[in-house]
């Protein structure tokens, strides 16, 4: 029967701790034999004789296990390599196969819409699931956290109409508070914020401590924001939202934009008014 690549690791995992245990076993008869030495009991004959047959046993073990130690990281070396090369093309094939709508080929995968996977330091070892390190770096465990982060996020989607009246209030309040007027473009990370800040409970407001706050993540606006773009549902009050990219990337969010049907970075958001709007 073939063997899946959790069972590889698996099995890598099992020697490695077997090689430890037979490491510590050999430094543990070190120790006893050096214990032993400092006061060598009678008949030293037998100890001498003893001593040197292991020390020529363990002479030759001495020189060949390296040899054999470099050769099979020689092996495992190239094995790594062949992995790492085909390692995208794997994880884009197993995302799909688990349903997962996918987008991208390198650097950057985005599941669904919504989950973001960063393989830009793969040959490093490091892989990210919206921004958290997957550990054991393997396809099999970044298509697992894929999936979980894929559930969590849709559980806790705001509806887009709620969305966009939460957007729309918080815009109001940042024309305000900067002095522009209504049309005018701003920040998406503002709006990102004011939407945390809408969120939290009266407990918090008498008592802004960290048990009190109501948490919204990037992520979890992102995929918000995106849920809303797909939905077509933007227009409110005779104004239709708008985001765009800015001149630069400060206050942008980096996520999948359906009409452009890739990823950007999404620095304003603003409304403007409608044809029908007097």
């Amino acid at each position: 029967m073939p063997t899946s690549p959790d069972n590889k690791g698996a099995s890598w995992r099992v020697f490695r701790d077997k090689v430890q245990k037979v490491r510590r076993g050999v430094e543990d008869l070190a120790g006893q034999l050096e214990n032993l030495t400092a006061k060598p009991p009678e008949e030293a004959w037998s100890g001498v004789s003893f001593i040197q047959r292991e020390l020529e046993v363990w002479t030759r073990l001495g020189d060949d296990l390296p040899r054999r130690l470099r050769a099979a990281l020689d092996a495992v070396r190239k094995q790594k390599d062949d992995e790492l090369a085909s390692f995208e093309l794997r994880l884009a094939r197993e995302l799909k196969a688990r349903g997962h709508s996918v987008f991208g080929q390198t650097a950057t995968f985005i599941a669904d819409g919504i989950v973001h996977v960063d393989t830009s330091e793969l040959s490093e070892g490091r892989i990210s699931v919206n921004e958290t390190a997957v550990e054991p770096p393997t396809v099999q465990a970044v298509v697992g956290k894929v999936g979980e982060e894929v559930t969590r996020l849709k559980k806790a989607i705001t509806p887009p109409s709620q969305l966009l009246e939460a957007i729309w209030t918080a815009y109001q309040l940042e024309l305000r508070q900067t002095g522009k007027a209504l049309g005018a473009q701003v920040e998406t990370t503002a709006i990102m914020l004011r939407l945390a800040m809408q969120r939290q409970t009266s407990a918090f407001r008498s008592n802004p401590q960290a048990r009190n706050f109501r948490e919204y993540s990037k992520q979890s606006f992102r995929a918000d924001l995106y849920t809303l773009l797909s939905s077509g549902e933007l227009v409110i009050k005779g104004h239709r939202f708008r985001c765009a990219a800015g001149a630069d990337t400060r206050g942008a969010i980096f996520m999948f934009v359906p009409a452009l049907q890739r990823p950007t970075h999404v620095g304003r958001l603003w409304f403007e008014a409608t044809e029908t709007t007097s």
